[in-house]
């Protein structure tokens, strides 16, 4: 075959296996006027749908639905914000595109620089537990494309062949597994400060911006999203969920911690000298050590940001009560600010809402944005302030959003990146990661080994029950009553979480107030997870925003499944003596 014949192919086969064909991949040309165009890769979502059934898909996916489906009649569907929706039965399948997305596979500080640089799309199962949905391997590839032809031809020309699968989607749906998903209660929140877009005002903007070829756009539109031309229920004003890793972890916090530790330099509570020396000594534990944030630059008052990726940024945001919070003032406004940005972070990336956390949301949003104006008059509102005032009115419609976010397809980039390193050619590069993608994936879906185990220990120990301490063999036989000898272990992981020895667990509430279990020892009974904990009082301190916990002298014996908030937290010894900070807000009520 000539060179010139190959480069004209369409599609190939793409997996080895007994089920290959249905998993295809077609290498389109995007057409130049008057000349040849780029090409890039796409995947096609309805093949590859279908061929996620329920028998090729690892149990540790679907099994969790309680029923396996072998054939059906697709119903018409109906909207859903943001997600396509194919009606099976009485439930309901939902298909979203994740992220679209640009990387660079070339050292972003050479000479090759944006020349590969490379666009993404990704998609995802929106209806199966966020714990399985944030795994690699249940993140699957959509279009590659170079940035460069991207920028040259346009979304509607790249994203056509996608958008041709979805509107297939939409209009005759696929064979699927139908798995139920919970809807949390609708909440009346107000337009606040930044009425949302309409698509009646939508659609006078867009008309604006393509008559006046003068502006590049108009109150923030450019142009007719190419998704909503397509797709008979997406729309741009309702289709899009936010971004929290960009919106706040890279956008807002960022920010306001430069100003406010600016203010608090030049008040001198702290010099930039002992700060640095405060995040670099600090005592981080676990998955706080892991995201440990980094050194506050010297320019960072002039560039209005302290640098750092998401984790880290959250991370410094968490702990740096712990660390300054005994030199500032009790009533430094610049401080209430930090901590009313402290509330928000929390309140967003909570797990689970009730229309009490939506109010709770919006009262939070709206006191930081006062503040914020009160503090730094000079400063102008950002565009991702804009965004932040609809949070709550946003969870109503897509859920908790932390479980949209794209940190994990962030980390999907490391995966091609990875395949450029080892590879060593640039020689139809978008065509050798996807193939090594679609492998990669074919492979995690027929070799059940392949899959992350739910429970995973490295070493474990017999212990006989009557050898326990009084404490904890009178509690756990009160659990476990005729159990006579257990596995024990110091570090288990669970759906992808670490828990160890020391930890602590949320556990009840006083008083609306979170208590806490410190992690005494970890059981292995029956193939399922005990935890030994210590109970701890909480109170909550005011100035620093987090929790001063006391041990009450009761042990409590618990199965993991019965944890409501199973997320392992870290405790630090202050001035103001035990402190637990939360990465999420904890909802209290049943």
């Amino acid at each position: 075959m000539k060179k010139a014949d190959r480069k004209r192919r369409v599609g190939g086969e793409l997996l080895t296996g007994t089920r290959s064909r249905n998993f295809h991949w077609f290498w389109e040309q995007i057409k130049r006027d008057g000349g040849d165009g780029g090409t890039f890769v796409i995947i096609s979502l309805a093949r590859a749908s279908q061929y996620l059934q329920p028998n090729m898909v690892p149990t540790s996916t679907f099994s969790w639905s309680g029923q396996t489906l072998t054939s059906f009649q697709p119903e018409v569907l109906t909207a859903y914000p943001g997600l396509l929706c194919v009606k099976v039965f009485k439930s309901w399948t939902l298909f979203p595109v994740g992220l679209t997305n640009d990387f660079e596979v070339c050292n972003p500080l050479g000479t090759s620089r944006k020349k590969h640089k490379v666009t993404a799309v990704y998609w995802v199962f929106a209806d199966i537990p966020a714990t399985l949905r944030s795994t690699l391997t249940s993140i699957y590839l959509a279009v590659l494309c170079k940035t460069a032809d991207v920028n040259q031809y346009g979304y509607p020309k790249v994203m056509e062949p996608l958008l041709r699968d979805l509107k297939s989607l939409e209009d005759d749906g696929i064979f699927v597994p139908s798995l139920e998903r919970s809807r949390i209660q609708e909440h009346e929140v107000g337009p606040g400060t930044f009425p949302p877009r309409t698509k009646s005002n939508y659609a006078l903007h867009v008309n604006a911006a393509l008559s006046d070829t003068a502006e590049a756009h108009h109150c923030g539109v450019k142009r007719q999203c190419p998704i909503s031309d397509k797709l008979s229920y997406f729309h741009a004003t309702s289709g899009y969920p936010p971004d929290v890793l960009h919106d706040l972890l890279e956008g807002i916090v960022p920010f306001e911690l430069a100003l406010s530790l600016n203010v608090f330099i030049k008040k001198k509570y702290i010099s930039l000298q002992e700060l640095n020396h405060s995040i670099s000594q600090f005592p981080y534990k676990w998955n706080d050590k892991t995201n440990c944030p980094q050194p506050i630059p010297l320019t960072f008052a002039s560039r209005k940001s302290i640098g750092g990726n998401a984790h880290e940024n959250w991370c410094l945001l968490r702990m740096l009560p712990f660390m300054i919070g005994d030199r500032v003032p009790e009533d430094d406004a610049v401080w209430q600010l930090l901590m009313a940005l402290k509330d928000v972070v929390e309140l967003v990336m909570a797990p689970v809402h009730t229309d009490e956390t939506l109010g709770y949301m919006e009262s939070k949003i709206s006191e930081h944005r006062y503040r914020f104006l009160d503090v730094f008059p000079q400063e102008t509102l950002k565009p991702k302030h804009h965004f932040l005032e609809h949070y709550p009115e946003l969870t109503t419609s897509f859920g908790p959003l932390v479980a949209l976010w794209t940190m994990r397809f962030e980390a999907k980039h490391r995966f091609f990146k990875r395949i450029v390193r080892q590879t060593g050619s640039f020689r139809n590069i978008l065509r050798t990661m996807a193939r090594k993608h679609q492998s990669m994936i074919a492979y995690h879906l027929h070799d059940a080994d392949a899959q992350r185990p739910m429970l995973t220990v490295s070493k474990m120990t017999q212990v006989a029950v009557e050898v326990l301490k009084d404490s904890i063999r009178e509690s756990f036989a009160r659990k476990f009553p005729r159990t006579e000898v257990v596995n024990m272990t110091d570090k288990v992981t669970i759906l992808g979480t670490s828990y160890c020895v020391g930890m602590l667990l949320p556990f009840g509430s006083t008083g609306g107030l979170p208590d806490f279990g410190e992690i005494l020892q970890i059981i292995i009974l029956h193939e399922s997870p005990v935890f030994v904990l210590r109970l701890l009082g909480g109170w909550y301190h005011e100035h620093l925003r987090s929790f001063k916990v006391e041990p009450t002298g009761e042990i409590e014996v618990i199965l993991h499944s019965e944890l409501k908030d199973a997320y392992p937290l870290a405790a630090y010894n202050t001035a103001d003596g035990r402190m637990v900070s939360l990465k999420h807000f904890i909802c209290t009520s049943d």
